[in-house]
């Protein structure tokens, strides 16, 4: 039913199955599938965060696991791209562990040191994944750090770091979509007034800085730019408490990345945005959502609420 509404908004829903970090409800259910060195017993993660507690790279179940969850997905989700996360996977348990070690030396992985070849681990782990879903006609998506260990063929990367060589992926045949954690994070917080909500961990990034972010990154030939998919904006909901909030966070600047998405830099003009998300108001007021005020334009007549944070 999601998947069909969706698709009448001209919206293709994209599936995340985290691998092999972000993954300690799976080692909860399946402890067997935790490297040697893992610690057990596992339970569930009641807090948010990064946990070295990651799956197996070395065992072959884990492997035929996670295909087998991709399969079922492949069949609920019609869209080209399955993302397979890949972020945020400490290797602590990797370099140490015997059936990940095997198989470094089974598939002829070297590195500078256990920790580049564990990287190296996983990028031979995504192409696996890339390799089982390809005859499905999907694309794996992966977070930028499966980059580490070499580019992942046959991987779409989407890029959330700073500093992440966008022309260097492009120029490989890969294509990018750009969500610059500093731009494009929308659960960061939109001043530094108290009661703000937002993440914690962050700084607060305002409606200019989301309007002016240009998701092409400089330098880029023709054809690099072409891969560059687009911007994705972010929010996640580990410190927002209720869809109120989160409403707060989205709009309006997920209006602002809209229209910086689909505009040429030499229309770019953020006084003039302003000017016309008046008019946005009055539907976000009748669709009775909790957009974040904005102060009334000089130029304008219309009647709008000054910014004030939200207490939770």
């Amino acid at each position: 039913d999601i998947v069909a509404y969706a698709t009448s908004k001209n919206i293709t829903i994209i599936p995340e199955i985290e691998m092999p970090g972000h993954s300690v409800s799976v080692l909860a259910a399946y402890p067997e599938f935790a490297c040697t060195s893992a610690t057990t017993p596992f339970s569930v993660r009641c807090a948010w965060g990064i946990s070295t507690d990651i799956l197996c790279g070395g065992k072959e179940s884990v492997r035929t696991f996670l295909k087998d969850v991709l399969e079922e997905v492949a069949e609920l989700f019609p869209g080209k791209y399955i993302h397979i996360g890949g972020d945020e996977a400490p290797k602590n348990n990797w370099n140490t562990c015997d059936d990940c070690k095997a198989r470094i030396v089974s598939k002829g992985i070297t590195g500078a040191d256990q920790t580049a070849k564990s990287n190296t681990l996983q990028k031979e782990l995504v192409e696996e994944m890339a390799q089982f879903l390809a005859p499905k006609g999907k694309t794996v998506i992966g977070w930028d750090e499966v980059t580490h260990g070499g580019i992942p063929t046959g991987a779409t990367i989407q890029a959330w770091n700073v500093g992440v060589n966008v022309g260097q992926i492009t120029s490989a045949g890969h294509d990018v979509i750009m969500s610059n954690y500093t731009k494009l994070y929308l659960d960061s917080k939109q001043s530094t007034e108290v009661g703000e909500p937002g993440a914690t961990w962050m700084g607060y990034n305002t409606l200019d800085v989301v309007y002016n972010y240009d998701p092409m990154p400089s330098g880029l030939t023709t054809s690099q730019q072409a891969r560059v998919l687009g911007p994705e904006a972010c929010i996640w909901t580990e410190e927002l408490q209720t869809s109120e909030v989160v409403e707060y966070m989205l709009v309006p600047r997920l209006q602002a990345m809209a229209e910086r998405a689909w505009t040429p830099n030499s229309l770019v003009n953020f006084e003039d945005f302003k000017s016309r998300l008046v008019s946005h108001f009055e539907r976000f007021e009748y669709l009775n959502f909790n957009s974040r005020k904005l102060p009334v334009p000089q130029s304008s007549t219309k009647s709008i609420v000054s910014c004030e944070p939200v207490v939770l």
